[in-house]
């Protein structure tokens, strides 16, 4: 008996750590590990259904001066409120937000058109700049992109293109989002 109530705290225990190895710990929302693994997988599904996958990467507009003028945990308290906020902003059953690391985050999401990720990109952007926080508004700037992968197409690509839309929604004056063309698969 006192063999199988170690075991069966051990399986608790074991489940938690894989569980909490898998989340970030501030905003509660999966971590860059589980958004790697998540999106090899769903690279495979829509390569075998023949359907889009969407990425879009999410940076907060002068991250920095949350922190600089009111303090790291501020800064903290706004990477939890744009966490949640993104959050539901998504189709909970087949998508995904996660934390990439330091003021991004990523948004993975298949079976979507071009224009539709561009939309919930925008809709994203209205929501968090809708967000005041010590009476400062919180800006963002989005990057997305849309293939349609095939057996030959390069997973590594898709983030290159939503990280270069990133860089035109910076370049173009921030809190903005911007589609990159594909140039992989159909």
């Amino acid at each position: 008996m006192r063999r199988k109530d170690v075991e069966t705290k051990l399986q608790v225990a074991n489940n938690l750590l894989s569980k909490n190895a898998n989340l970030d710990p501030l905003t509660g929302l999966p971590n860059r590990r589980f958004y790697d693994s998540f999106l090899k997988g769903k690279w495979q599904e829509v390569i075998e259904s023949k359907a889009s996958i969407s990425l879009i990467i999410i940076d907060i507009d002068h991250f920095k001066t949350f922190n600089d003028d009111y303090g790291h945990q501020v800064g903290d308290e706004v990477l939890v409120v744009v966490g949640k906020t993104l959050a539901q902003c998504i189709r909970a059953s087949t998508d995904l937000i996660a934390r990439y690391g330091g003021e991004e985050f990523v948004a993975i999401v298949p079976n979507m058109s071009e224009h539709k990720t561009l939309q919930l990109a925008e809709r994203m952007r209205q929501q968090i700049s809708a967000l005041e926080f010590k009476s400062k508004q919180i800006t963002i700037s989005l990057g997305s992109a849309t293939v349609h992968p095939d057996q030959t197409s390069d997973l590594a690509s898709l983030f290159k293109q939503a990280d270069q839309a990133l860089y035109d929604a910076k370049a173009q004056g921030r809190n903005r989002a911007c589609h990159a063309k594909s140039d992989l698969g159909k």
